[in-house]
């Protein structure tokens, strides 16, 4: 894995931008070859973190960002509680400069949602996203990206855990989470031709440009 050879060596977020294309060479590979290479990765993840932490501010966003990608790693070689742990030192660190709705901090809090997901810990799951949800329609628009992913992932699991536990509170919340995802879709939709409105208005009319 080149990008990560020279993370180790180097210490820098940049070699470690090589993740996407490591983890679309692994998901070509069979499964055996799949988890070799995913644990290969995340030793060399690993060392790569420690190289850069050991030289930079660990609260450096560069220092972060690896961190991050580190923490995907784990969590696609299937080391959820290492995932969650290193997302939710990211999240306490980020949390001290950023809004609780702000789009970095709604992407961490489902990245964590995902891994607790992963381990059966659903109520645990659907109480942070439900959370994060709050927090996005406070501070995000209507045909926010990020308010639009957090509800799809929050319905999402709710469904996956009403499935799993019949008995769990689940199911009585579906209907709500439901109606609250089309009226994201309406606004996404709204926004999508007032958008396309205003080029073909520009097109027409340069001198509006």
């Amino acid at each position: 894995v080149p990008g990560l050879e020279a993370a180790r060596a180097t210490g820098r977020t940049s070699a470690v931008t090589a993740i996407p294309g490591l983890r679309k060479d692994v998901a070509d590979g069979d499964e055996a070859q799949r988890k070799a290479q995913l644990q290969d990765a995340v030793k060399l993840g690993e060392e790569a973190l420690r190289a850069l932490t050991a030289r930079d501010d660990p609260n450096g966003d560069e220092v972060l960002t690896v961190r991050v990608a580190v923490a995907s790693i784990h969590h696609g070689a299937g080391n959820y509680s290492q995932a969650e742990s290193l997302y939710k030192e990211v999240l306490t660190r980020r949390s001290a400069y950023w809004t609780p709705g702000n789009k970095n901090i709604l992407d961490l809090k489902s990245n964590i949602a995902h891994a607790l997901a992963a381990q059966n810990r659903w109520s645990e799951s659907v109480e942070l996203l439900t959370a994060a949800q709050v927090d996005a329609d406070k501070e995000r628009p209507l045909e926010s990206d990020a308010r639009w992913a957090v509800a799809n992932r929050l319905l999402a699991y709710l469904q996956q855990w009403s499935k799993i536990d019949p008995a769990s509170p689940a199911a009585a919340r579906i209907p709500a989470q439901e109606l609250a995802v089309e009226k994201l879709r309406a606004a996404r939709q709204r926004a999508t031709r007032c958008e396309t409105a205003r080029l073909a208005c520009d097109a027409v009319n340069p001198i509006n440009r």
